[in-house]
């Protein structure tokens, strides 16, 4: 079963010195968080049964009872033996663990890779190891499940004196979320496995998967208008120092902007064109209150919600535009628009963590940051439907003279939306979602 795991860049490797304990007494050593004991015995074996077959051996060799003597003498011994050897089991045992990354996307997988190494001559007849993963990380599940529901990963092996032993297991990553894997459980003793000892190990190596990028849809028409607008705005003011090269000619073009060499190489007439010296921030709003009000509770419509919010600032970032993200969470998240290589990263990760839980409203959000936001900041909210509170929000924002996009979810067509207000609206009728009509 045992092979030899690939080697992975940036893997985090934690060492775990494994020693033993008496049976049945519970002790806390070196790491405060980390338990061995006993898994118990057979009742043949429990201290006052022991103690009899102890007086019945002394009873024999009075009364010169060979059967009895050897029958009471090799219960005796097999006893010691094989207490004296679980006793021993797990020290000077070392086990390693190993993550192939840290970062994944959903349905990517992510190989854990074990070293487990007997550092003592006493060989170890079976060794299981036991790792317990988050079930929504393991199988995807949305509902609610207990504290201590979890998936388990068990691998059983024998172990020789001064044997070091390697094998991996891909994990596929169902879910997104910020989990931590363990606890680790090794579990060892005798030969006959009269008196079994575990050790419970803390959770071992932290896991982040990213949100869902829904890259089969592409660019929203909507969404691309809404962005093409914004462009326009922005040509209005132009530096005339940096130039991006030339275009053909319009009518509404001024003459003094005609470029003649380029006109000569193209045989039509070709202008040239500048940057423009005000930039467009575009900012991810999602509101998360909206999708914890009892009525509109849906833990899949909030993992799309999110999934739509990662892909918009994904979409946003590839094509070079400052892109930052706000919500109203528990904690609030608060990244400012930037064109910067790290900051779909920084995203992503604040997308990842984030909880169908809020204190505030996106509102009071967005007014204790108001003096953040420069002239050309465009808004693009997700929220779970068009309510009293985000009619208010979305009068404030245009008040202000910011441009706004807006994406809701519905669970039929025909709900009420705003008008004025360019966005598009997501149905989710009972199997899959879809992208719905263009609002306008």
């Amino acid at each position: 079963m045992p092979t030899s795991p690939k080697e992975a860049k940036r893997s985090s490797l934690k060492p775990y010195y494994l020693q033993s304990q008496f049976p049945l007494k519970i002790k806390v050593k070196k790491d405060p968080r980390s338990l061995v004991f006993g898994l118990g015995y057979p009742l043949l074996f429990h201290w006052i049964s022991l103690g009899i077959l102890l007086i019945l051996a002394i009873f024999a060799a009075i009364r010169h009872s060979v059967p009895l003597m050897a029958f009471t003498l090799s219960v005796l011994t097999l006893a010691a033996t094989s207490w004296t050897w679980s006793r021993f089991s797990l020290q000077n045992l070392f086990l390693q663990v190993k993550l192939s990354r840290s970062r994944v996307f959903p349905d990517e997988p992510v190989t854990l890779s074990f070293e487990l190494s007997n550092e003592k001559r006493l060989p170890l007849p079976w060794v299981q190891i036991e790792e317990a993963l988050p079930p929504r990380l393991a199988s995807g599940t949305l509902k609610s499940t207990a504290r201590y529901s979890k998936e388990r990963l068990r691998w059983t092996t024998a172990v020789s004196g001064r044997q070091r032993l390697k094998w991996r297991h891909d994990l596929i990553c169902r879910a997104r979320g910020e989990y931590s894997l363990g606890p680790l459980r090794i579990r060892s003793g005798d030969m006959f496995g009269l008196f079994p000892q575990e050790r419970v190990l803390p959770g071992s190596e932290d896991l982040l998967v990213y949100p869902r990028i829904l890259t089969d849809t592409g660019m929203h028409p909507a969404m691309a208008e809404f962005l093409g607008e914004l462009e326009k705005e922005s040509r209005l003011f132009e530096d005339p120092n940096r130039s991006i090269g030339p275009r053909d000619y319009r009518r509404d073009d001024p003459f003094k902007r005609i470029h003649w060499k380029a006109t000569a190489r193209q045989g039509h007439l070709q202008v040239r064109q500048f940057e423009s010296s005000t930039g467009v921030n575009l900012l991810v709003m999602l509101d998360v209150q909206s999708f914890c009000e009892p009525v509109r509770q849906d833990k899949e419509t909030f993992e799309l919600a999110v999934s739509i919010a990662a892909s918009l600032a994904h979409r946003l970032h590839e094509a070079r535009r400052p892109v930052g993200l706000m919500a109203d969470s528990v904690p609030e998240i608060e990244i400012p628009a930037s064109s910067d290589r790290s900051q779909l990263r920084l995203i992503l990760e604040a997308l990842a963590r984030i909880r169908q839980r809020s204190a505030g409203s996106l509102h009071a959000l967005l007014e204790g940051n108001r003096f953040r936001f420069y002239p050309g900041t465009a808004f693009v909210i997700v929220t779970r439907g068009f309510s009293h509170s985000m009619d208010v929000l979305t009068r404030d924002i245009r008040r202000r003279g910011h441009s706004l996009f807006l994406v809701t979810f519905e669970d039929q067509p025909g709900e009420s939306y705003p008008s004025g207000i360019p966005g598009f609206r997501v149905f989710r009728p009972n199997p899959p979602c879809s992208f719905g009509e263009t609002a306008v």
